[in-house]
């Protein structure tokens, strides 16, 4: 039982003792902090078991956010790192990376189409960002322009919570945006809910002027990363399909100029024309996935 004492007191003889409630108040303190107690335990029991579930009760929502941040040298030199080491995925899919117009990083390219990058080669990378190529302020008008447009983000998360009630999408306590001058256009980490978005020193994205098409794009795949893609071993390019259309039947109103990847797996389309597959979307991947395995 938890003590409720007073600020220490000097006693007779000079020593210094506390002063304890007692009797009837001191009693009914007693009570109230023994009752709150249980119920901040009870509180963060239910917060633990809502978090391992996957699921996020609806009066949660307002604890769902997105937020943007501009990077540091460091961490756009790391992108184009992993950029490198991941070379042969981005050219074999078409994808078209925006990267720094820099020797050091075009002969870091060169050695990465020969898989030769060595540990030395990420000094040089990051001494080169560190020294030359990054500049703050060349990420002022895209962040501008996304902190701007968070609230109308903030606004769709009440579908994610449906469907993750309904089936498990998932959903991060945050989802953390970093903007970046470099990559394919938009990335994500399903586990952290960390989306990178690609702009330009003028403030424009990947998709044109609307942040809001990458940032929900992105936060889609967070959602069915888990359980849909991995769960069912789908390829890239099924993949961003579903998010396509997903983005196409929940957020035209929001995104009106979203257009559909035209080299994305178009064969899942037809789950689509059923009327509940949005509220059975696990399920109707797994009839889909087994149906062409047959």
């Amino acid at each position: 039982m938890t003590r409720l004492e007073g600020p220490p007191t000097t006693g007779s003889g000079g020593r210094r003792t506390r002063r304890r409630c007692t009797g009837a108040l001191g009693f009914i303190k007693r009570m109230m902090i023994v009752k709150l107690s249980y119920q901040i335990v009870g509180l963060t029991l239910a917060g633990i078991i809502l978090a391992a579930s996957g699921h996020i009760a609806h009066s949660d929502v307002n604890t769902l956010r997105f937020s943007v941040s501009i990077p540091s040298a460091d961490e756009e030199a790391r992108l184009i790192w992993n950029l490198l080491k991941n070379i042969k995925f981005y050219n074999s899919n078409n994808y078209k990376l925006s990267l720094p117009d820099s020797l050091v990083v075009a002969a870091l390219i060169e050695k990465a189409n020969r898989n030769e990058l060595e540990t030395k080669d990420w000094d040089l990378l990051l001494a080169d960002f560190e020294k030359t190529i990054y500049k703050r302020a060349d990420y002022l008008k895209g962040y501008e322009i996304i902190a701007n447009s968070l609230t109308i983000a903030n606004d769709q998360v009440r579908t994610f919570i449906a469907y993750n009630k309904k089936w498990g999408f998932h959903l991060p306590r945050q989802y953390s945006i970093r903007l970046t001058l470099y990559g394919p256009g938009g990335s994500y980490d399903s586990k952290t809910g960390n989306i990178i978005i690609l702009t330009t020193k003028e403030g424009m994205f990947k998709r044109g002027k609307n942040p809001l098409e990458t940032i929900l794009h992105e936060a889609v795949h967070i959602g069915i990363e888990d359980p849909i893609v991995k769960k069912y071993g789908l390829s890239h390019w099924t993949k961003e399909r579903i998010v396509d259309q997903f983005m196409v039947h929940h957020f035209m109103d929001v995104c009106p100029e979203y257009r559909m990847q035209g080299k994305a797996e178009k064969d899942i389309d037809a789950i689509f024309n059923k009327t509940d597959v949005w509220d059975h979307l696990p399920e109707r991947v797994a009839q889909f996935v087994s149906e062409r395995k047959q």
